[in-house]
């Protein structure tokens, strides 16, 4: 799904997040030398995916072998790598649990092992829409992409943990 539309071989991107409108609510009404201002709301709960993924994300191409990916995740203790195609752009996604899996199958390309149709975000998808997918979904990662769906990142449920642990007060799910 692009932005809400389903396409067939492409990855599935959640739909972009839109903030809550405000209502005018007199008792969050603030008086300022220029007249009434709505009061903002609480930033905790516009917190995007881009504020919690990593960053600097290591990927594969679908001609690489499953022999390589194994020796990727061991090496750098990662647990899934997005998949490009030629164009550098979101092919799939291999877990650790493909990859061992697959065993049988080293110097088979990744093509015929990897995940396809992967859920994605983008740097500005909401946070708490995010970790309702990787609920919803029972994954674990989502990699973040950008305009041309090349990865720019990625979001895993560690991630969204680790930060409701460094925000306790956050209410995710309002």
């Amino acid at each position: 799904m692009i932005d809400g539309t389903i396409q067939r071989d492409r990855p599935i991107t959640i739909p972009q997040s839109r903030p809550a409108k405000l209502e005018r609510d007199p008792e969050q009404m603030v008086v300022t030398e220029r007249g009434f201002v709505c009061h903002q709301p609480d930033p905790s709960e516009q917190v995007t995916v881009s504020e919690v993924m990593t960053r600097e994300v290591m990927t594969l191409t679908v001609d690489h072998t499953v022999e390589e990916a194994l020796n990727m995740l061991e090496e750098f203790g990662f647990n899934h790598v997005p998949i490009t195609d030629a164009r550098g752009r979101m092919a799939g996604i291999v877990s650790d649990r493909d990859l061992l899996r697959s065993m049988d199958f080293l110097e088979q390309p990744l093509s015929r092992h990897m995940t396809g149709r992967v859920v994605v975000a983008r740097p500005s998808t909401f946070l708490k829409d995010a970790a309702r997918v990787l609920m919803a979904e029972k994954i674990s990662s989502l990699p973040v992409v950008g305009p041309d769906l090349e990865p720019v990142g990625l979001a895993t449920m560690a991630d969204v943990l680790g930060y409701l642990v460094s925000h306790p007060a956050m209410e995710l799910w309002s």
